[in-house]
């Protein structure tokens, strides 16, 4: 998969590891990874990071 990918992670989150992020971010070559100091509920825990990090990627891609 060469799509652009953005990978949005809490890394205290207890349902889906950052260790799940980081394997796939291994493995997609056009992937970007922002770990976010949150749990699970990134959206609510940081929510200004996560609209940010949307925005940036959205206006990233051509």
């Amino acid at each position: 998969m060469t799509t652009p990918v953005t990978l949005i992670n809490g890394r205290h989150d207890r349902v889906v590891p950052l260790s799940n992020a980081e394997f796939l971010d291994a493995r997609l070559p056009n992937s970007r990874l922002v770990a976010v100091d949150s749990g699970h509920f990134i959206w609510e825990e940081a929510p200004d990071q996560y609209a940010a990090t949307i925005v940036e990627a959205i206006m990233s891609t051509d």
